[in-house]
C-alpha cells in the first residue's frame, strides 16, 4: 500500500505490464515499489530505463551495486529498501551474519578495501559530503573516474528512489515482513550504526 492510488495488475498494460509481470515470475507478486510509480508509467518506465541504461555501463560488480544499494537505504532509514537489498547481499556475502556486520560497521565486516573505498564514498555522495579524499582512496583502490561516476550516479540513484517511496508511504510488502530473522535481525538494537 502507498498514500497514494496504485494501479491493480488488471489496470495496467505496455511497459508497465511488462514491469509487473517481471515482478510476478521473480518475486510471485507485485512489489509495492513497482506499483508506487502505476499512475505515471512514462515515468515508471523512464525509471527502469535510466537503471538498466546505468547497470549496463557500469564498471561497479552486481555485489558492489547491490552494497552500495544497502547501505544508502540504510542511511537514508529506508527500512523497506534496506530488506529488499539485504536479502540479496545476504545471497552474496553468504549470511545473514554478514549483512548485519555491513550495517553495523561495514570497515569491520570482511569487505575488501575497494568495497570499502566505494562505500565510503557511496554514503558520503548520497548523504551530501563527499570529499576529494575519498576520491583519491578510490584511484588507489583501482578506480578510474568513469567508476567514480558510476558510483555517484548509482548511490544518488538509489537515494533519489528510497526518498520517492518514503514521499510516498510505500509500506514494505508482506513477503519481506514474513523473513522474521531478517527483519528481527535489521530492526535489532546495535544491528545498525546510531
Amino acid at each position: 500500500m502507498t498514500w497514494i492510488k496504485t494501479l491493480n495488475e488488471d489496470e495496467v498494460a505496455g511497459p508497465l505490464r511488462q514491469m509487473y509481470e517481471a515482478d510476478l515470475a521473480r518475486l510471485g507478486f507485485v512489489m509495492e515499489a513497482t506499483r508506487a510509480l502505476s499512475l505515471k508509467p512514462d515515468v515508471a518506465q523512464a525509471f527502469e530505463t535510466f537503471t538498466a541504461a546505468v547497470k549496463q555501463a557500469s564498471a561497479l560488480t552486481p555485489q558492489e551495486r547491490r552494497l552500495i544499494s544497502l547501505l544508502v537505504a540504510d542511511r537514508l532509514g529506508s527500512t523497506y529498501c534496506v530488506l529488499v537489498y539485504a536479502i540479496d547481499v545476504e545471497r552474496d556475502l553468504g549470511g545473514l551474519e554478514r549483512v548485519l556486520a555491513v550495517l553495523h560497521d561495514y570497515h569491520d565486516a570482511g569487505l575488501s578495501q575497494r568495497e570499502v573505498a566505494i562505500l565510503d564514498y557511496a554514503v558520503a555522495a548520497a548523504t551530501g559530503h563527499p570529499t576529494e579524499q575519498h576520491i583519491q582512496r578510490l584511484r588507489e583502490n583501482g578506480l578510474d573516474d568513469g567508476a567514480i561516476l558510476d558510483i555517484a550516479v548509482w548511490a544518488n540513484l538509489r537515494a533519489f528512489r528510497s526518498r520517492i517511496y518514503e514521499a510516498l508511504g510505500v509500506q514494505t510488502d508482506p513477503f519481506f515482513l514474513e523473513q522474521e530473522d531478517l527483519l528481527m535481525a535489521v530492526a535489532a538494537p546495535g544491528a545498525r550504526p546510531a
